[in-house]
């Protein structure tokens, strides 16, 4: 097995949100991109689970968006202004992360989990409680949840802090201007770009219903009897009936004509209807078109950091509040022995029961040094812990020999970045060191990243054949990526994949499948077959994030709805804790297959790939 000697490029460290957790991410086109854009493959709506926040430095997925169960909304949750650093002679010295025993608390009110009933004959430490789950083999769910309706999606937005922020740091004026830089965008970029009739219509129809919404009233201080209400939805109507907009200038006139009518009726926040009128024109597009709203520190959250300030959790919703999905190792919360099942029910004694996600986890970001105190339910008993803030720096690659007698590396990786590359790299050659005769990669939950670094991940292990291509509206967008590394891995491999496992993960997954190089096993991917673009806004503390091309697989398959099937399905483990990993398993069992070591064999340094028949076991 020869390896890549190629000298680890001098790129910046994954920053996936540890405030409360890790992924999507912005992917950098492959050229042509303007300075100041960024293309991005993460910021798949992984909802599958829950309405889950894997938080991380991009923006938050629409909120309006189906995914197989529900969808994923992926938003930064820190703010990295110059806080103080933990350790520092200001941080106080009785500050510390503990962990408090359970409490003897009534249960709270609400639907709980059976498993959550079974309250232990004794009180133990947090980190002592055992849960038990059901354990259920089950068929990948497929079918998207039931769409909400618009008025449940202005519902959501205006309840969002983040949506709130942009809105009190617009005027009338920057609320126009933000319109026509968005709409100038989509008409240049988007992949499909709507009409302005559509778009218009949309906008007129979205504030209708926000009239009739209380947190619309709330976030933008509406003040209007009932009758000026009315009369203005009525007036809004009659526009829509009347509606003639062509371009541009029209839409802008209508826009300042709604202004006008607003202003006369009510009285609302300055920007209120240039700012509907943006999220209206977006939500005629696809899923993954968005604006991203600022984080706390004042402005959006555009690119990956190397560190974050947090407590290293991941959480998705949940009834009674917050469920942890993932605990980083590292981070304050695994100090205190958080894990994954518990729930959050209050944050600083602040109840986030029946908040939405967004709301809730704004709880959460401070500066590192402060204390934060959690309540939380374990199967059914109350307890509560107090962690200190701190930095964290992110990793998104983990590598251990699985087995030591047939030496089978294992490298888990949770999601492209500029870094990922450099740390796969020291990954592989520390397997390498220790011998190591074959790979398992797992991809299982990864949603994505840079796009580069997909390519460029891919090149470790093909020796030749395509990787992927992308089509679009502009030259930029259409590319073809081949593997020509004149050094690869030539290790037998089995990647690992699973429902949650989208975008820069499927380029990957099907580059190694569809080239003959390697065995997928688990579930069937995603299916997120889409190139988003960011763009830094001009007219406002924002950013723009659009679907600017799709992406093939080696054989020329669109991946959009389709994503990978694996080769060796393994269905999902669902409701269990346990390390009884199945797919695994398998992959382990796989890895010293006979037929797997000849595919790993058969690639070429040089020229197309060989057309293989894929190995079905």
């Amino acid at each position: 097995m020869s390896h890549v000697d190629r000298p680890l490029e001098n790129i910046f460290r994954l920053a996936i949100v540890l405030v409360i957790a890790t992924t999507v991410a912005n992917a950098q086109e492959l050229s042509g991109c303007r300075t100041g854009e960024r293309a991005e493959f993460g910021a798949a709506p992984i909802g599958f689970l829950s309405d889950r926040l894997a938080v991380q430095n991009g923006p938050q997925d629409r909120e309006n968006i189906s995914s197989f169960k529900t969808r994923l909304i992926r938003e930064r949750i820190l703010d990295e202004r110059s806080f103080r650093i933990p350790g520092s002679h200001h941080e106080p010295q009785q500050m510390r992360t503990r962990r408090e025993d359970l409490e003897n608390l009534p249960a709270l009110s609400g639907d709980v989990p059976a498993s959550e009933h079974q309250t232990a004959p004794h009180a133990t430490p947090l980190d002592n409680a055992q849960t038990q789950q059901p354990r259920t083999l089950v068929e990948p769910v497929r079918k998207p949840a039931p769409i909400r309706s618009v008025h449940d999606n202005i519902e959501r937005r205006y309840r969002d802090p983040r949506t709130i922020r942009l809105l009190n740091q617009l005027t009338k004026q920057s609320a126009q201007s933000l319109f026509v830089e968005v709409a100038q965008l989509i008409d240049a970029r988007h992949i499909q770009p709507t009409s302005y009739s559509q778009r218009i219509d949309n906008a007129l129809n979205h504030l209708m219903l926000a009239l009739d919404t209380a947190a619309f009233h709330q976030a933008t201080r509406l003040q209007a009897d009932e009758r000026d209400v009315e009369q203005l939805q009525d007036a809004l109507a009659q526009m829509r009936q009347d509606l003639d907009v062509e371009d541009l200038p029209d839409a802008v006139s209508v826009l300042h004509r709604t202004q006008q009518l607003f202003g006369q009726a009510v009285r609302v926040q300055p920007g209120t209807v240039g700012l509907e009128f943006v999220h209206a024109e977006l939500d005629t597009l696809d899923q993954f078109s968005m604006l991203i709203p600022p984080e706390k520190a004042g402005g959006p959250s555009m690119g990956m950091r190397e560190s974050v300030v947090g407590i290293g959790i991941e959480v998705e919703t949940h009834d009674l509040g917050m469920r942890v999905t993932k605990v980083l190792s590292g981070g304050p919360a695994a100090d205190v022995s958080l894990k994954r099942g518990d729930i959050i029910t209050a944050v600083d004694r602040q109840s986030v029961s029946g908040l939405e996600l967004s709301q809730a986890i704004d709880y959460i970001p401070g500066p590192p040094g402060t204390p934060l105190k959690l309540t939380l339910l374990r199967e059914g008993r109350h307890g509560a812990v107090t962690l200190v803030r701190r930095q964290i720096t992110i990793h998104s690659v983990a590598a251990r020999m699985e087995d030591h007698t047939n030496k089978v590396g294992y490298i888990q990786l949770e999601q492209f970045s500029d870094a990922s590359v450099g740390e796969l790299e020291e990954a592989l050659m520390s397997l390498h060191r220790q011998g190591m005769a074959s790979l398992i990669l797992d991809l299982r939950g990864n949603p994505g990243g840079l796009l580069t670094a997909a390519i460029s991940i891919s090149d470790l292990f093909l020796p030749s054949g395509t990787i992927v291509s992308t089509k679009g509206r502009t030259t930029s967008d259409n590319t073809k990526e081949a593997a020509h590394y004149e050094q690869t891995w030539r290790m037998p491999l089995v990647v690992l994949i699973d429902r949650n496992s989208a975008s820069a993960s499927e380029i990957l997954a099907a580059a190694i499948q569809e080239n003959g190089r390697g065995i997928i096993v688990g579930e069937r991917s995603y299916g997120k077959g889409t190139v988003q673009t960011l763009f830094p806004l001009q007219s406002a503390a924002a950013g723009l994030r659009l679907t600017t091309a799709k992406f093939y697989s080696p054989e020329g398959r669109e991946m959009s709805g389709e994503g990978v099937t694996p080769d060796v399905k393994v269905h999902t483990l669902i409701g269990s804790d346990s390390d009884d990993d199945t797919a695994l398993a398998k992959a382990l069992r796989l890895s010293i297959d006979p037929k797997v070591i000849e595919m790993a064999r058969r690639p070429v340094r040089s020229g197309e790939a060989p057309r293989v028949l894929r190995i079905m076991i």
